[in-house]
């Protein structure tokens, strides 16, 4: 890799970000370096643009947790892959990695039967407890902007289980791209280039992607 890349920049929360050359990181002695080749554009990252969340991002920073792509460099103490390798990164900074907790979903206090809301709209989350059998489970992964109120006499009638599934873990990433890998699930997104991006965001907002969109930063 050279000694720049382009990338997508937050300066200040809830302004457009700027689309600029920055210094490419090196990796410490723990971790690796990946050239991104693409990277899913989450509602997540607008919602640290705008700093919708209680814990507000400290700027400047560069947004984005799904990549894909190649090893470009190891740290001398990084285990497990190789320059070369083509890896997916999840939302996840750090963790033990190898303990039975962190290789069986703990690290995350996630996995879950029944409704899995993965939007970040209010209505998703209606729609999936409305849906809930009687004892079923209600796992929420997605992070609406605003406060919601449980309708907690069907949730005591029903005795519904609802719990906080936060982001995947490695074991959660490894399976995942297994499935993809073998064709047994297909992707429903479309391309878009990183220039697009404070347009792409302007859609989110309205409600008006359908699927993910992917940047091709290649």
């Amino acid at each position: 890799m050279g000694n720049s890349m382009k990338a997508a920049v937050v300066h200040e929360l809830g302004k457009p970000l700027g689309l600029e050359e920055v210094p490419v990181p090196q990796p410490n002695e723990n971790q690796v370096l990946v050239r991104i080749a693409a990277t899913g554009i989450c509602h997540t990252d607008l919602h640290a643009a705008k700093g919708d969340c209680p814990v507000k991002p400290q700027t400047p920073f560069i947004p984005g947790h799904e990549g894909v792509g190649t090893v470009a460099a190891v740290g001398r103490a990084a285990r497990g892959v190789k320059e070369g390798d083509r890896v997916g990164i999840p939302w996840l900074h750090t963790a033990r990695g190898h303990c039975p907790h962190s290789r069986t979903g703990w690290e995350t206090l996630s996995g879950a039967h029944g409704a899995l809301v993965t939007a970040e709209s209010p209505k998703a989350f209606e729609q999936a407890f409305d849906r809930l059998r009687s004892r079923g489970t209600m796992a929420l992964v997605g992070l609406p902007p605003r406060k919601m109120s449980p309708p907690i006499f069907d949730m005591v009638l029903k005795r519904i289980t609802s719990r906080g599934s936060i982001f995947g873990t490695r074991q959660d990433l490894d399976e995942a791209l297994a499935f993809a890998g073998s064709g047994s699930v297909s992707a429903h997104f479309s391309w878009n280039s990183l220039e697009s991006l404070n347009d792409i965001f302007a859609r989110m907002e309205d409600g008006k992607i359908d699927g993910r969109i992917v940047a091709n930063l290649q």
